[in-house]
């Protein structure tokens, strides 16, 4: 795993972003090793530089000791953000998060609520018909309902490449990178938490149009090993008509 870990890294020294955007990558988790995730989302083009997009997602996960990846609920999410094209390269997003978590590694079970404010900032290009992009996300991360987990700072990097495996491009294999570093709750407190490899295949329908990815997330937790993560998740494109870009 740590082989698989270093030659992906190099991979992706180059990222990509598609013209929507990427997929839907599962929220990250501990105290599991494997986990369920699915998602489906709307992204609407409103002006020749906007676009927003809201999804919803859930996923179950196995427990510590085996690989029975819907053995118990996990978590769920609801997620809306708006992104703003400043050109063909540059382009910055801002969103928010409602999150709600099943928690087992306490006492009694308990339901951790998150709120999660972030914005992405991207940089994308291509070389033939390769797309690559960097990104990079600020975040800051707070419980509503618990004492015990106090707010945080997180940062991440992230690289992605896309290849087209047909003449069309209908069909995309993605395979992406995304580094986490946390500061809880104070900037010096910042550290090196995880690392997170995706891999996905895309296929791209033209009528409806709708975007379907199905692939694998390994989240490698700093000195606490991997989980596997199986995800699909299902994007309609511009539900209420497109608005033309030029």
């Amino acid at each position: 795993m740590l082989l698989v870990r270093y030659v992906g890294s190099i991979l992706l020294q180059f990222a990509a972003f598609l013209p929507a955007f990427s997929q839907i990558s599962p929220p990250g988790l501990d105290d599991t090793r494997a986990v369920a995730w699915g998602a489906i989302g709307f992204s609407q083009q409103i002006g020749p530089k906007w676009q927003t997009t809201i999804y919803l997602g859930a996923s179950r996960e196995s427990n510590p000791d085996n690989y029975s990846l819907l053995n118990k609920p996990a978590i769920a999410v609801i997620d809306v953000s708006g992104l703003y094209r400043f050109n063909d390269r540059w382009s910055l997003s801002g969103a928010i998060s409602f999150r709600k978590q099943d928690v087992y590694d306490v006492d009694d079970m308990e339901i951790r609520d998150e709120i999660r404010y972030y914005s992405r900032l991207y940089y994308r290009h291509k070389i033939k018909k390769i797309s690559f992009t960097y990104s990079f996300r600020p975040e800051f991360r707070t419980y509503y309902n618990s004492t015990s987990v106090p707010y945080t700072y997180r940062f991440r990097l992230k690289a992605q490449v896309a290849i087209p495996l047909n003449q069309s491009g209908s069909n995309q294999f993605i395979l992406g990178n995304e580094i986490l570093n946390v500061a809880q709750p104070h900037f010096s407190d910042y550290k090196y938490s995880e690392d997170r490899l995706t891999s996905y295949f895309r296929h791209t329908f033209k009528k409806p149009a709708v975007i379907f990815d199905a692939g694998f997330m390994y989240q490698f937790l700093a000195g606490e090993g991997l989980i596997t993560h199986l995800a699909f998740d299902v994007i309609f494109l511009d539900p209420f008509g497109k608005h033309s870009l030029n």
